[in-house]
């Protein structure tokens, strides 16, 4: 798994993306505030280094955040231990939805990372 990751990190790196944005809710979007502290030091956003970790649930605030960005420069990483984490589930939706609405293909630029094979997170990766 870690060869996977590494390998969609050099995909991704040299696709051009300018921000990664890290979705995930309570538990879940630890593992992004976590990255971001690795990478930045910010537990949250840091818009110098294109990392943005969205742990919000309104979903109008988070079609705000995904206005602001240009989404054909960014790719997305979803983290649910579970893969039935209902938050991280329908940050996925939203920001799967904004994707397609605008004529971006999300299998291009999203990854999913869930323990359980068998999850509602899982089957919307594939």
């Amino acid at each position: 798994e870690h060869a996977e990751c590494a390998r969609l990190a050099r995909q991704w790196k040299n696709s051009g993306y300018t921000h990664m944005i890290v979705a995930g809710a309570g538990g879940s979007g630890l593992s992004g505030k976590a990255l971001a502290m690795l990478i930045t030091g910010a537990q949250t956003s840091d818009a110098a280094h294109g990392l943005h970790v969205l742990d919000t649930l309104d979903p109008a605030l988070l079609s705000a955040q995904l206005a602001r960005w240009p989404l054909e420069k960014c790719c997305f990483f979803f983290a649910s231990k579970s893969g039935s984490t209902v938050e991280t589930y329908a940050q996925a939706r939203i920001i799967l939805d904004a994707l397609t609405a605008r004529g971006i293909d999300p299998a291009r630029r999203s990854a999913v990372l869930t323990m359980d094979t068998a999850s509602p997170m899982r089957a919307l990766a594939e």
